[in-house]
C-alpha cells in the first residue's frame, strides 16, 4: 500500500482516502456522535480537510485488509514540546467492538514515539466509554477534566483529558 506508515497483522494504518464511504461517515451521526466534525461535507472539502491534517498531524487511514474503515491522527504536532493530541474515527460500523480502534492507537503511539515525542493525550467526552476503554488499554490515564466543557445531546458533560508519557524519555 503506497505511503504505508504501520502495518501489522490485523491493521495497516496508510493514506487517508476522500471516499465515498468517508463522506458517508460523516453524515451519520452514530458515528460522529463523539466527534467535533458534525456535518456532511463534500470530497473536495474533505480531500482539503486530508492536505490541512498532512501539513500539521500525523494522519492516517485505518485498514483491515483492503476495507478502510476509520481514521486516526496524532496532532497538531507540537515539536517545541513534542506533544500530539490522538483522535480517531471508526467510521465502519461493521468493524466496532472488534478492538481495531484500541490497535490502531497503539500502532499511532508508537509510530509518535518513534518520531521522538514525549507525550501523547486524548480529550474523550464523557459518556465515550469505547473511546475511554481504547485508551486506557493502551497505557493511558486520566490526567484531568475540564467540567461541563461540551454541549452534548443537551447537557453539559465533562472533557476527559487522557495522556500518556513516552518511556524512552524523548
Amino acid at each position: 500500500m503506497a505511503d504505508l506508515l504501520v502495518d501489522t497483522e490485523q491493521l495497516t494504518l496508510g493514506p487517508v482516502l476522500a471516499s465515498e464511504a468517508y463522506k458517508g461517515w460523516l453524515a451519520d451521526p452514530s458515528v460522529t456522535r463523539y466527534l467535533e466534525a458534525t456535518q456532511a461535507l463534500s470530497i473536495p472539502s474533505i480531500q482539503e480537510y486530508i492536505r490541512a491534517r498532512g501539513r500539521d498531524s500525523f494522519f492516517k487511514g485505518i485498514y483491515l485488509g483492503t476495507w478502510h474503515i476509520g481514521n486516526i491522527k496524532a496532532g497538531p504536532l507540537d515539536w517545541r514540546h513534542k506533544h500530539a493530541d490522538i483522535g480517531i474515527m471508526i467510521g465502519e460500523k461493521w468493524a466496532w467492538g472488534h478492538g481495531h480502534g484500541t490497535e490502531a492507537i497503539r500502532l499511532m503511539v508508537e509510530y509518535c514515539w518513534s518520531q521522538k515525542l514525549h507525550v501523547v493525550t486524548a480529550g474523550i467526552i464523557e459518556g465515550n466509554i469505547a473511546s475511554g476503554k481504547a485508551f486506557l488499554k493502551n497505557g493511558f490515564v486520566e490526567i484531568g477534566r475540564f467540567p461541563e466543557y461540551r454541549r452534548f445531546e443537551g447537557e453539559w458533560r465533562d472533557e476527559i483529558i487522557y495522556g500518556k508519557v513516552n518511556p524512552n524519555g524523548s
